[in-house]
């Protein structure tokens, strides 16, 4: 099979578009017992000028009997609140970031952030509503029960927890989604030099009351990064490859006159920011990157009307397998960065 243009597969209905995948056909799916799919093909070339974009509510893996040679790009990325394939929110816990808190005793204080979603690495608390008493919601943890270094089985990341009401009637912005799951399996040469990436969601941006002076709602936590699994006989990895799967930036609060900002998607090669939000809302916070860890959300500024920061996303969980050799210098960017011998 060779993947010259763009093509997405839809996981929940084994639906790609375009339904050819450029003229090579499209793979019998096989679904397993615990939901996974699976795409078997003789091999795998996706081109410089292709990519494949994983959508839906599964994991995917390309099983792949031959070489598998990928200079294009394979994403399985979180879209805002829409998580990623595979990102199973049922199996978060303790990943899930915290709601952000209201206090209810002034309905003029603004709302706490939510906290940003963990998986390989923890994510960033949210930060308090404007009247310090809203707290922000806790960051997502990382633990054995939330996942393996080992991704199996396969699974992706999970969401941001969603800004509080300024009123304690509403909620907030919603969580980014968590990052999804993408699993490519050679049993020849896997070789790649372009990207494979399951990034996090932004948080929903905080929104203001629906009355003068009434205080602005927090903004919703980044989502986690998922998971990338990489295996094969040989696995050749060269200086132009990316592999990464960074955290979602979390959304800014809101004041009593103006909405606030969503936060940046997960990105390759570059850090997602948080929303900026109105002059008395909080900032949401920076999404995780392999050299920068989440930022936390920032307070409500005002005594009394501005909403806090959703705290950015943390890093998901990245393992490369090979039977015989594993060689290459890209760029891998994941808390658990797990590399068995003989990768070096």
């Amino acid at each position: 099979m060779t993947v010259s243009c763009n093509v997405t597969f839809d996981t929940t209905t084994s639906v790609a578009t375009p339904s050819n995948w450029c003229g090579a056909g499209q793979p019998q799916p096989v679904t397993e017992d615990g939901g996974t799919v699976i795409l078997p093909m003789r091999s795998l070339t996706v081109s410089g000028a292709g990519s494949l974009t994983v959508l839906g509510n599964r994991p995917l893996i390309l099983a792949v009997y031959g070489d598998a040679i990928i200079d294009g790009g394979i994403v399985a990325n979180a879209t805002g609140t829409t998580a990623g394939p595979g990102s199973a929110l049922a199996f978060c816990s303790p990943g899930v970031g915290g709601l952000g808190g209201t206090f209810n005793g002034n309905p003029q204080a603004g709302g706490g952030g939510g906290g940003g979603g963990g998986f390989g690495t923890g994510g960033a608390s949210g930060g308090r509503g404007s009247n310090k008493d809203a707290n922000g919601g806790g960051a997502g943890a990382t633990s054995m029960s939330n996942g393996l270094s080992s991704l199996s089985p396969l699974r992706g990341g999970c969401p941001g927890g969603r800004g509080g009401a300024g009123m304690g009637m509403q909620a907030g912005g919603r969580g980014g989604g968590g990052g999804g799951a993408i699993q490519v399996s050679s049993l020849g040469r896997l070789w790649l030099g372009g990207v494979v990436a399951a990034h996090g969601g932004g948080g929903e941006a905080g929104t203001t009351g629906s009355s003068n002076w009434e205080a602005g709602k927090g903004g919703g936590g980044g989502g986690s990064g998922g998971a990338v699994l990489l295996e094969g006989n040989l696995v050749e990895l060269g200086t132009t490859a990316r592999v990464q799967v960074n955290g979602g930036g979390g959304g800014s609060g809101a004041d009593d006159g103006d909405d606030g900002e969503d936060g940046d998607d997960g990105r390759t090669g570059a850090t997602a920011n948080g929303g900026v939000g109105p002059q008395y809302s909080g900032r949401g916070g920076t999404g995780a990157t392999a050299s920068m860890g989440p930022g936390g959300g920032q307070q409500g500024v005002d005594q009394q009307i501005g909403g806090g920061g959703g705290g950015g996303g943390g890093l998901g969980r990245i393992r490369l397998n090979a039977a015989q050799s594993c060689t290459g210098t890209s760029t891998l960017s994941g808390a658990h960065v797990s590399k068995p011998a003989p990768c070096p």
